[in-house]
């Protein structure tokens, strides 16, 4: 990884939805090194989802299932990256005065004060919450 997780503006989420999760993961691992010394990266599977883990902290989530067997197979892979900020209610209300959208997580008790936010041209990220 290049960058310093939820550091100077850095992304503190990243997230893969795809249809195949296994293939992504090793496509991924080449890309950035994820296995390579120093400091290589954990992999962990758990339940329906692949973690990669830096230093003990989750730095990339991916989700999906195995050769196009995902939850939606209509779904194109995407990824969605979540930035923390200090007031995720004030962030919200500032992309929608630039000329965005914005709407509360749908399970607002697992992510309390979280939003996704959608750029004027459509691009999509996460303001995480408290």
């Amino acid at each position: 990884m290049t960058w310093h997780v939820g550091r100077s503006g850095a992304p503190v989420q990243l997230d893969l939805w795809t249809r195949d999760v296994f293939d992504a993961v090793i496509f991924y691992a080449e890309v950035f090194g994820w296995a390579r010394p120093p400091g290589g990266c954990t992999v962990d599977y758990a339940q329906d989802h692949i973690m990669i883990q830096a230093a003990g902290r989750t730095v990339a989530t991916l989700r999906g299932g195995g050769d196009e067997t995902g939850p939606d197979p209509e779904l194109r892979p995407r990824w969605n990256v979540g930035f923390r900020v200090r007031d995720s209610k004030r962030a919200a209300a500032a992309a929608v005065t630039a000329g965005g959208e914005s709407s509360p997580v749908s399970s607002p008790a697992d992510a309390p004060d979280a939003f996704i936010i959608r750029d004027p041209d459509g691009a999509l990220f996460t303001l995480p919450g408290a």
